[in-house]
């Protein structure tokens, strides 16, 4: 390796490490595109659908070509140190297939963000400037990287590549931001929808045991009517002033008022 003027710390590892810890958010991806694949898909339309799809497509092909590039440093030309002096052509293809995977996705959250309300259009406008920057960063260094087959081209082009993974974590934080503020909102909503429930409940559930009890107290504390025989023939419905049921039905009246007013309705 010494006979190489290639940093490997710079070029080997960053390939080895990126392409081993990819594989992991790679498989997470397709599980989640077999789940929508399964159920998610139906409510959608067709070009979310295929969206969904190219983006699951160039994901592979990014991972496909990542490996290449390590078997072919690491294995085919691991006796030959020079071999990192120039680039592989999976190397540079593995870039805009990753570009295409961002372009993708971002554009499926662009629409998702750009549905909810109007008021997200700017955030939404402004986000779509930063993919677009990004995208064109990332082709004008994959052109060069195919013009200049030097081992080190992506280390000599840091501006290139910190000016587009700025664009890139702006325009993720901007969507994540309004989703994240969206997912909050409808919490909340969630939070005071249940509480109103709950409350409702807790009313119907005190006017049903008032009711109840009542009818119980008005069984027994209304003043009967017996016939000849000394049996219960009817229940008259005129309250006699004075009486017990009377009483005890303006003092039960006046209970289940304090009792509501202590509850909150």
């Amino acid at each position: 390796m010494s006979a190489t003027s290639v940093d490997t710390a710079a070029t080997l590892a960053p390939m080895l490490l990126g392409t081993s810890l990819s594989l992991i958010p790679y498989g997470i991806s397709l599980h989640q595109m077999f789940i929508y694949a399964r159920v998610g898909q139906r409510s959608d339309g067709p070009c979310i659908r295929y969206l969904a799809l190219v983006a699951t497509f160039f994901d592979t092909l990014e991972i496909a070509f990542a490996m290449h590039f390590c078997y072919h440093y690491l294995v085919t030309n691991y006796s030959n140190p020079s071999a990192l002096n120039h680039t592989v052509w999976s190397l540079n293809i593995s870039v805009i297939s990753g570009t295409f995977v961002m372009l993708f996705t971002q554009i499926f959250f662009l629409r998702r963000v750009s549905m909810i309300e109007l008021k997200h259009r700017l955030v939404v406008y402004a986000a779509t400037v930063f993919v677009l920057i990004k995208f064109g960063l990332a082709m004008s260094l994959a052109g060069r990287a195919f013009t200049d087959d030097q081992g080190n081209v992506y280390v000599r082009s840091e501006t290139i590549t910190a000016l587009m993974y700025a664009c890139g974590t702006m325009a993720s934080v901007m969507l994540t931001s309004m989703l994240l503020n969206v997912l909050f909102k409808l919490s909340a909503s969630q939070r005071e929808y249940v509480q109103i429930e709950t409350r409702s409940r807790r009313r119907h559930g005190l006017d049903d045991g008032v009711l109840h009890q009542f009818r119980d107290a008005d069984m027994y504390l209304r003043p009967r009517v017996f016939d000849s025989d000394g049996c219960v023939s009817a229940y008259p419905l005129v309250d006699v002033p004075g009486s017990v049921h009377s009483q005890i039905l303006s003092e039960y009246t006046v209970q289940c008022a304090q009792l509501t007013e202590a509850v909150g309705y």
